[in-house]
């Protein structure tokens, strides 16, 4: 009988470390889930963008008003960066106040507002994303990572079209007091479904100027695009090519003073950057940029004759030059034997009825050494 009630303690003891240990488990997997949950937006290596962020923030999405185009700022913050920490009530309403008077207020999401007494404890972060020029645009934040006294922001966004308005949104975004510093990462990501209907790329034409009499092969990278050439293209060019840029088709026989293309256009220009021109003010506009551009008088003067009916036509155009990263992704372009200096040029312009306030776009001047290859062409928004 002892013995019996011996092996019985022993089975409850058992049943009680065991317990004990499940119960341990559970525990230890909750609070693991529990740190990782609070602690992963605050995770400094967490480069990655997480998805959409379920934290608390209300956004402002407005179009700009005449008294913000005629004042010319910056940005509706009116601060050298697209974002501001505001660290008491005033400022904040002030913030509100300058922002219904410089704009039209186009949506309100104030699913989260801010309490009297948010200040005492919190600052505030807000955080713009606009667009000069773009009659649609998109935006989501999607992650707020805080790591000791910094704070970056990631946002999503995309736009369509080009007009004559300046749209944004402002993230209002609560931060604690000790942050400092302030990364804005903006992603570019496709949310619109661009038109069926793609511009085409305009007389782009082609020079070539090697050091002496050579036998040229020109090649484009995308030949399903070509809508128009001449010579026909079928393949490949082959030319004989003189210093003073004189071209013998080596098929034919004929003589050429350049190579003629027309093309779909394949990609979406970044036009964040770029100028607005009167179309009155178009030839000397484009004598100047063509020259910084590496076009030579002669090259300058064909593009203008092409281009010029179609700008004057217009009160005002956007103009944009495409860099060499979006024309050679639009059309690649393979010459051998490979020139010194390759000169590329597309333009990119919307007429406008009234001027529009965007950032002026910076360009910089090619060499013009040894073999030397330009290219201009341009296409027009509709």
């Amino acid at each position: 009988m002892e013995e019996k009630n011996e092996k019985k303690k022993i089975s409850t003891k058992k049943i009680m470390i065991i317990t004990l240990l499940i119960l341990v488990i559970i525990v230890c997997a909750a609070f693991t889930s529990y740190y990782f949950i609070t602690e992963h937006n605050c995770n400094e290596n967490d480069n990655e963008y997480t998805g959409n962020y379920q934290g608390e923030y209300s956004k402002i999405r407005y179009s700009a008003n005449e008294e913000f185009r005629d004042l010319k700022l910056n940005n509706m913050l009116n601060s050298d960066d697209n974002y501001i920490i505001l660290n008491d009530y005033n400022a904040y309403n002030e913030l509100l106040k300058h922002v219904k008077n410089m704009s039209y207020i186009l949506s309100e999401n104030n699913d989260y507002t801010i309490p009297k007494d948010f200040f005492e404890n919190n600052n505030l972060l807000a955080v713009e994303c606009a667009y000069y020029g773009a009659p649609n645009m998109y935006s989501e934040l999607n992650d707020v990572l805080i790591s000791n006294n910094t704070a970056t922001i990631k946002i999503n966004r995309d736009r369509m079209g080009v007009t004559a308005d300046y749209l944004g949104d402002i993230y209002f975004i609560p931060i604690p007091q000790n942050i400092t510093t302030v990364n804005v990462e903006f992603k570019n990501v496709t949310h619109y479904n661009r038109p069926i209907i793609i511009p085409v790329a305009d007389k782009p034409i082609i020079y070539l100027y090697p050091s002496e009499t050579t036998n040229v092969t020109v090649e484009l990278g995308k030949p399903e695009n070509i809508t128009c050439s001449y010579p026909k293209y079928v393949d490949e060019w082959n030319v004989e090519a003189n210093p003073n840029g004189n071209l013998t088709d080596l098929d034919t026989g004929k003589y050429l003073y350049s190579l003629y293309y027309e093309s779909l256009n394949e990609i979406d220009f970044n036009l964040d950057t770029g100028f607005i021109v009167k179309g009155e003010d178009s030839a000397s506009f484009l004598e100047e940029k063509l020259a910084i551009l590496g076009l030579n008088e002669r090259e300058a003067q064909e593009f203008i004759i092409y281009w010029l009916p179609k700008l004057e036509a217009n009160n005002y155009n956007f103009i944009y030059f495409a860099t060499m990263d979006e024309i050679n992704e639009n059309m690649p372009l393979s010459i051998t034997p490979t020139p010194d200096s390759l000169i590329r040029v597309l333009m990119v312009f919307k007429g406008l009825d009234k001027p529009i306030n965007i950032i002026p776009q910076q360009l910089t001047t090619p060499e013009r050494t040894g073999f030397v290859a330009v290219e201009w062409g341009g296409t027009e928004i509709k």
